[in-house]
């Protein structure tokens, strides 16, 4: 049986410039896999540097307890500005002013 040529896939051809699609997905890959490393990796190699030079796991939970104040705190203020609503003031200091996207919506 002979396949027609508009449902046949064609195969990339070897040195052709590759699409931006293609970049934009590589790019995300590269640094999806950068945050989920280090937010994985991270933490246990804190701990374990703070515990082999203190001997207590002491300091660790005293800076993640640090970390997570810092965390609550921004979440009460800006994060919750944010979401009801708040007070946005356009930046001034780009030149030519505030610009708008002259839209109908």
């Amino acid at each position: 049986m002979v396949q027609s040529s508009t449902t046949r896939s064609e195969r990339p051809v070897p040195g052709a410039p590759v699409s931006g699609r293609a970049w934009l997905m590589l790019a995300m890959a590269t640094v999806g896999f950068a945050v989920n490393f280090w937010a994985w990796a991270l933490p246990p190699l804190v701990m374990g540097s703070l515990y082999g030079a203190y001997g207590t796991y002491g300091a660790g939970l005293a800076l993640l307890a640090v970390v997570a104040a810092a965390a609550l705190a921004y979440t009460l203020t800006g994060v919750r500005a944010a979401a009801e609503g708040g007070e946005h003031t356009p930046r001034t200091d780009r030149p030519g002013g505030h610009h708008t996207a002259h839209t109908t919506a």
